[in-house]
Parts: C-alpha cells; structure tokens; sequence
C-alpha cells in the first residue's frame, strides 16, 4: 500500500519540479529473526532520498538497488531491475549523484542530497541541520522550511513544514512511528489511526485525508499475511480490503491462494472484487503479471524473457499482439511493433531520456 498526500505547493515556484510538501505512506514487511514485523513508515518530504545498502530508498518509500556495474561508459551502477536510472559513487564508496530516467538528477554531499535538478539544471538546493532537512529553496529564492520537536518516547520528528507564501502543514507524532494528526493553514486538517495501539506491528486502520491524491479521501485498509499477525499465512503481507471508514460500505477486496514472488515457477491467481461485487482475476509468476482477465471477462496476456525477464510482447482482448525489442545490457526498449507490423525504433540521450 502506497499513499501519497501533498499538503501543500508554494506558489510561484520556478522549475520543472514543483516545491511542494509532499508526503508517502508505504507499507513494509520486515523480519525480526523471530519473525515478520509490518509497519508503515512516513516519507515526510519529497527530496528525502535514504542511502542504504546496495542502492536508495525514493521518497515515495521505493528502494532501488544499484548493485550491477555499468557498461555504458556513463555512470558506475545502474539498476539491478533493468531500470533507467543510474548512480555515480565517489571513490570511498559514498553517493555522488544519481541520474534519472525522466533527465532529473540528484547531487549528493555526505550521503545526503544537496540539490534536485531539473532536466533544464534549475535546482532546489537542500540544506541541513541537527534534526534533519531544514530547508528547500528553488531557483527564485523560494522554500519550504521544516522544523522538528521531540515526539513522545523520545524520537524527534518532523513538526512544521512552512512555504515562504505563507502555507503550513504542522504534524503531530503518537511515537516515532506513527503521525496521528495533520493541520493546515486554511483550518482543514488530516487523522490517522493504525491497526494496533501498541506493540511491533504499526500498520494503518484509518486514513481521513483532505489532500491525499486519491480518489477516496478517507478510507479504512486491512491487511492479511504472516506481518499482519497470520502466523498461518503462506505469504508475507498483503492489502486485503478498503472500504468507506463510517458506512463500512466495501470498495475492494483482494483474494489469493498465494502471493510470494520466490517462487517464481507458481502460477499464482489474485483476484481483485469490487465493492459492486464485480470482480478481475490477474496472474503472476514469481512478481510478473501474466493474465489479467478484467471486469467484463476480457483477457490481456504478457510474455517475458526467461533469462532477463523483461517484456517481450501484449496480446490484448481482440489477439492483437504488441511486442518489444530490449538491449540487452540496459534493459531499454529499441524496438516496439504494433500488431499490424509497423514498428517505431527508439534510443535514449546520454542523461536517458527518451527520443523518438
């Protein structure tokens, strides 16, 4: 589950990348040796990139690894799923900038990111104190201050953010864990409420938004697998429903024998029901969708490569089939040849970004 709430845009910013106080909360499954722990983490701001081993975390929770050299003569690393980003490490092993797919660059100082730029150069340039991130500011001088206060248990958390026009977003912390509570400037406000008070295991119950870009503001999850506390489950963790927090009325269901990318030679059903009782079944193998056999019993098919597993073709509803050509070192694709023959060659600059 992955949710994304943005409390607020300064106005007039300058750049191909908005300032905005962006927030994710992102579901994980960790395991503790005894056994799997689940939590949902906050990302608090969107130029939040967490350097861990073998790659990064994003701001949007996502981490990508970068551990497979690069042969492109353009940077040191690129991503171990065939994806478009790449990596520069100094020589001591730190973070110097990562490049990504959409001509947007991350400079790095310390392990820490010091500026976001656009493909055209203009930067939020980042700067830092004690506590964490204290300031973002755009080309044009704008910028979004943080300021920080000591949670109960002790965890110092994010308290404040503030735009230089006058927009603020202020937080409030139950722990280290878990934001219960958010207000705005104009008086509106966001809740937050988790599955159990106390203990390991902090996954969401509730979420009253009023930003979130979703299209239910306010919705109820649950959450079944061996992190959620089914000692018997055969997977990890899964979202099981949503549903209108005060009608209980459904709005998606999701059901599955067994959903564990490890195993990749299992063919693994997982259907998706909607709260009108209308329903879809998709297959996967290993995490690769196979089938999807939508609402009305239309069906879409996907092929991969065996060696590398990227997609070679779609068959749509009608037999139409759309297939690909990918380099072999990147993962990129070259070729893409619409079902009646046609084809269209693409390449990408030396920053990755697409040319038709």
């Amino acid at each position: 589950m992955v949710r994304t709430i943005r409390d607020f845009t300064v106005a007039g910013y300058v750049g191909g990348i908005p300032l905005s106080q962006v927030r994710v909360a992102y579901t994980k499954a960790t395991s503790n040796g005894d056994g799997f722990l689940a939590e949902t983490p906050w990302m608090m701001n969107p130029f939040e990139y967490k350097v861990v081993s073998g790659g990064l975390i994003y701001p949007n929770g996502v981490k990508v690894n970068f551990t497979i050299s690069s042969t492109d003569g353009v940077t040191s690393y690129r991503q171990a799923n065939y994806g478009p980003d790449r990596i520069l490490r100094n020589t001591d092993g730190t973070m110097n900038t990562l490049w990504k797919g959409d001509g947007t660059s991350v400079v790095f100082s310390g392990n820490r990111a010091s500026q976001i730029r656009d493909k055209h150069g203009l930067a939020i340039t980042l700067t830092y104190g004690p506590d964490g991130l204290e300031r973002a500011t755009d080309a044009s001088g704008r910028y979004i201050s943080y300021q920080y206060y000591t949670a109960p248990g002790g965890a110092r958390k994010l308290r404040r953010a503030t735009g230089s026009d006058g927009q603020w977003a202020e937080y409030t912390w139950a722990d280290a864990s878990r934001l219960t509570h958010v207000a705005y400037n104009d008086g509106t406000q966001a809740t937050y409420t988790y599955t159990l008070p106390s203990g390991p295991v902090v996954l969401p119950d509730t979420f009253r938004d009023t930003r979130a870009e979703a299209k239910m503001q306010a919705v109820k999850y649950t959450f079944i697998g061996k992190a959620a506390g089914n000692a018997n489950s055969r997977f990890v963790l899964a979202l099981s429903t949503e549903a209108d927090p005060d009608s209980g009325a459904l709005v998606s269901r999701r059901d599955s024998d067994y959903f564990e990318p490890t195993y990749p030679s299992t063919l693994v059903p997982l259907s998706e029901t909607r709260g009108d009782g209308a329903y879809r079944e998709l297959t996967f193998k290993g995490s690769q969708v196979t089938k999807i056999v939508g609402y009305e019993w239309e069906e879409t098919t996907f092929t991969y490569s065996g060696t590398s597993s990227l997609l070679l073709s779609i068959k749509d509803p009608r037999g139409h089939v759309t297939s690909f050509v990918n380099e072999a070192v990147t993962g990129k694709p070259t070729r893409l040849t619409h079902p009646d023959g046609t084809y269209r060659e693409v390449s990408f600059s030396i920053h990755h970004i697409l040319i038709l």
